[in-house]
């Protein structure tokens, strides 16, 4: 139905993605990467979270309640907005996070051998 056109346009944008970042760097990610992940995902998910919810109880916007599962976090944020703001900074993060490694390999590839 319409109530879940947001949640569905999120996953079915996001999900593809965070998929092939995960299946070429999962390993990368989770083994090297898992504190800096969780940092670099939760700080500021949490801040657009509070910010969002500010700016949703102030009434400076709104989002159609014709469009969500009417699951909210906290009194006003919406769960679908929650989700979209999670799955944005996976992307951001773990595709910085991915490109850092690859330079670095092709970084050390590009070094002249010591070995004679």
């Amino acid at each position: 139905g319409e109530h879940t056109v947001y949640l569905g346009l999120i996953t079915s944008w996001a999900l593809p993605i965070l998929a092939l970042q995960w299946f070429f760097g999962g390993h990368v990610l989770w083994q090297r990467d898992r504190g800096l992940w969780l940092a670099g995902v939760s700080v500021p998910t949490l801040f657009l979270w509070f910010a969002d919810s500010w700016a949703i109880s102030l009434n400076i916007w709104a989002i159609n309640p014709r469009y969500l599962l009417e699951v909210y976090i906290g009194p006003v944020l919406p769960v679908e907005e929650a989700l979209f703001f999670a799955v944005t900074n996976c992307m951001v993060v773990q595709g910085m996070l991915l490109f850092v490694r690859v330079a670095e390999k092709l970084d050390a590839a590009s070094e002249p051998s010591h070995s004679h």
